[in-house]
């Protein structure tokens, strides 16, 4: 195991609080030389702690201009891996605006985001467009990973204002709108 400090020991079951396991070794009663033992877990690197590894996955919708999608839609499906049981930051951007008819309209449509890993709801949110002007909205949220592979993706869909003229996606443009983006970022390892 490793320790906070960078500092490499040798210990009996699992690493201590805060300490990174490098190598795990089953070793057999009665043998008389180490180089018997199974090794289940093998290392070249640990993240230290405090740092990060970077993005992880992304998706970044090309839509622009586009009318946006009433019934469920899945996006940003991707698979990304964690060394060690690490914080992982799920970043959600999007650029909207509702679709107004005429002059005389008071547009408005509610978009729902339902963000998944593992294939399990992990967290939803709801954003309400209202005008024909485009609005950026962003969403974070952080969680605890286990080391591993995951999978992650999100669906959207609009849930108020169907009956109307709907929404539409912005991005880039001379106004440099950022349109839809969805990142995901280590952050640290768990300690």
């Amino acid at each position: 195991m490793m320790d906070r400090d960078g500092l490499v020991y040798v210990t009996q079951g699992a690493a201590p609080a805060g300490g990174i396991t490098l190598g795990l070794f089953t070793v057999p009663a009665g043998i008389t030389s180490t180089r018997s033992a199974q090794q289940s877990v093998d290392r070249n690197f640990a993240v230290p702690a405090g740092a990060s590894i970077g993005m992880l996955h992304r998706f970044h919708d090309p839509a622009n201009g586009i009318k946006g999608n009433v019934s469920p839609l899945t996006l940003g499906t991707g698979r990304f891996s964690v060394p060690s049981d690490s914080w992982v930051r799920f970043d959600l951007t999007h650029c909207l605006s509702a679709i107004q008819s005429s002059n005389s309209d008071q547009p408005s449509a509610a978009i729902r985001w339902r963000v998944y890993i593992d294939d399990a709801l992990e967290l939803a949110f709801t954003t309400r467009v209202t005008r024909a002007a485009p609005q950026t909205n962003f969403m974070s949220f952080t969680v605890q990973m286990s080391e591993g592979v995951h999978k992650v993706h999100y669906i959207q869909d609009q849930i108020e204002g169907v009956s109307g003229p709907g929404w539409m996606h912005h991005k880039g443009t001379n106004q440099g709108y950022p349109g839809n983006r969805f990142e995901v970022w280590h952050v640290g390892v768990a300690q």
